[in-house]
């Protein structure tokens, strides 16, 4: 199915990151230690039902219009409980 690249808001979304660690370590480092913030940018698919869909790549169409595809890769999903700020960017 063809559609439209502009009708996906491009975004960046800051996000806590799970960090687990296979080391010895003590009680003292363990209470101190913060979750990771993460970024990723790319186009907003959707979200429902707890979860943010995006997708970074596409592959345009053979038509001589450049905004329309079909195709997408480096698809991205991330509990939306766990983001911390999302905002549009302007391309």
């Amino acid at each position: 199915m063809v559609k439209n690249i502009s009708k996906y808001s491009y975004v960046e979304i800051q996000w806590h990151d799970i960090e687990d660690s296979s080391e010895w370590s003590n009680l003292e480092s363990l209470s101190k230690e913060q979750l990771p913030i993460a970024v990723t940018k790319g186009y907003l698919l959707d979200q429902k039902n707890g979860i943010t869909r995006l997708f970074r790549d596409y592959i345009r169409t053979k038509d001589k219009n450049k905004d329309t595809f079909e195709d997408i890769g480096s698809t991205v999903i991330i509990p939306t409980c766990v983001i911390i700020s999302m905002k549009k960017i302007k391309l």
